[in-house]
């Protein structure tokens, strides 16, 4: 929200930001803004006195660095045939197999979140609980902001994402795919809609999230940048999380904690799954269940 693109303004806000920091006895300030990376925001921040915050894998932050972003414009049939002529394919077979693609409701939550918990098992990323979706649902869908969209196939629940609208743009937030009728190519058709539900709002821009900074086939990320780049994106790299360190001795002592902490944080969440796996297990009749 600041002006960064007036850097005297930004210079000002920013130095009465970080006043406020220090006022309130804070140890430091992350600060990650979606602008693109320049030489002249990264000496904004040096002369600020912010510092690089620690590098994290896959992502590069807390929120990814490197995104794909679909400029909206023009009419739908326009749109499509500016997509990579597989991506047109598999949206067209999706349709002609029979691939259903609705809009979900608060009931669907809990099966679009089981969904999405054996797609982070299956591809090794983490997730929130269910009630982070459904407190989600309530802040986001109920004022126009927020939508569930779920590919069903002959009553088979096959994907889903859950989509993010705030200002000129949409946000692909979350998205999980079945094991099962992959060949269908159900996502491709989820990520149409999405589209099409951002350009009826009047949308921008859609941001299909994060993904690898490294160009390289062979790191585990490029599947998902070769899926996102065929629907015509262009790629933009962010300027990143950077931290104001309010109390220089205290940030010291977290920037060398908070590794641990987060694979702390990491192996409970991992245990709270397996809880309630087990929990729903016995629920339904033994450990057979699992």
């Amino acid at each position: 929200m600041l002006p960064y693109d007036d850097p005297p303004r930004a210079r000002a806000a920013l130095a009465r930001l970080l006043e406020q920091v220090a006022a309130r006895d804070g140890i430091f300030l992350k600060v990650d803004p979606a602008v693109p990376r320049s030489r002249e925001l990264v000496r904004l921040f040096q002369e600020q006195g912010l510092v690089p915050a620690r590098e994290r894998p896959h992502w590069g932050g807390l929120q990814p660095v490197a995104v794909c972003r679909l400029e909206l414009g023009g009419q739908e049939a326009e749109l499509l045939r500016s997509f990579h002529p597989k991506t047109r394919y598999n949206i067209g077979l999706a349709q002609r197999k029979g691939v259903q693609v609705r809009p979900g409701g608060r009931e669907d939550l809990p099966t679009f979140h089981d969904l999405l918990e054996a797609t982070a098992a299956r591809q090794g990323f983490g997730v929130r609980g269910l009630v982070h979706l459904q407190q989600l649902w309530d802040h986001l869908v109920p004022a126009g902001m927020g939508r569930l969209l779920l590919a069903e196939h002959e009553g088979d629940l096959l994907a889903g994402a859950f989509l993010l609208r705030f200002g000129p743009g949409a946000w692909y937030l979350y998205g999980a795919t079945s094991d099962r009728k992959r060949q269908l190519m159900p996502m491709y058709l989820v990520q149409w809609e999405a589209i099409r539900w951002a350009l009826r709002e009047g949308c921008r821009f859609y941001d299909f999230l994060g993904v690898s900074r490294r160009m390289d086939p062979l790191d585990r990320l490029y599947g998902l940048y070769r899926f996102k780049r065929g629907f015509g994106p262009r790629y933009v790299e962010f300027l990143g999380e950077w931290d104001f360190p309010a109390d220089p001795r205290a940030y010291a002592w977290w920037r060398r904690l908070e590794p641990a902490c987060m694979r702390a944080a990491s192996r409970l969440g991992a245990a709270r799954r397996l809880a309630g796996r087990l929990l729903e297990a016995a629920a339904r009749g033994g450990m057979g269940a699992l």
